[in-house]
């Protein structure tokens, strides 16, 4: 009944909460039981995100909540789909400089382009993402304080730019908060005829891209 994508998710919040809503509990529940049918030991230890950060739906998000409780589930880490943007503006990083007997990391200008349309995607993420209650979640004991650090929205569709420099800034800035630090790559790339989904024109062609061959060679030189 509804587009298995962002915007089609955050449309049916609008026009069908009701049967939308059970709907997505109904999926919810169905992936939870496929996914602890293999990795039974995860029900008290959770670890999510979702295809296009579509949790970040409150819709979604809340079906997701009411299905994890029904299935008895606990959440370790749920992921915050929302990049610092200040820390592509500028870098922390490079050459390091010894002061009384520490390391000091040194700030560059060095901003990374962020296409408009990644910006528009922040936007409406952080947007949706307020009207999320975090207590609306089955937390698990061991739950950190605070979600990693993340990144990648700015770079989608161009992560293989993501560079030494603003990695050091990421990891500087997450532990000046006391927090892990999330960066989402997709590196690899599948011949487009055996994409789990190949009439998917747009999902298929992001599987294929050749790009997503540049992002592996990036993590290995990171």
């Amino acid at each position: 009944m509804f587009d298995n994508n962002f915007m089609g998710l955050f449309k049916l919040g609008i026009t069908n909460k009701g049967e939308a809503f059970n709907q997505l509990v109904i999926e919810c529940r169905s992936q939870i039981q496929r996914f602890l049918s293999a990795f039974p030991d995860q029900q008290l230890s959770f670890q999510l995100d979702s295809h296009q950060h579509v949790h970040a739906v409150p819709i979604v998000y809340r079906a997701l909540a009411q299905a994890l409780a029904k299935e008895n589930c606990l959440v370790k880490r749920l992921r915050e789909p929302i990049d610092p943007l200040p820390l592509y503006r500028t870098c922390v990083g490079g050459d390091s400089k010894e002061s009384a007997g520490s390391s000091t990391l040194q700030a560059r200008n060095t901003p990374t382009r962020i296409p408009i349309v990644n910006r528009a995607k922040i936007f409406l993420i952080s947007a949706l993402w307020r009207k999320c209650s975090v207590n609306d979640i089955p937390w698990a004991p061991s739950r950190p304080a605070s979600a990693p650090l993340f990144s990648g929205v700015a770079l989608s569709g161009r992560m293989d730019e993501f560079s030494k420099p603003l990695l050091a800034s990421f990891q500087h800035e997450a532990t000046r908060q006391n927090r892990d630090v999330e960066i989402l790559f997709h590196p690899i790339s599948v011949p487009i005829e055996k994409c789990l989904d190949p009439l998917n024109k747009p999902f298929a062609e992001a599987c294929a891209s050749v790009s997503r061959n540049h992002e592996a060679e990036l993590i290995r030189k990171l």
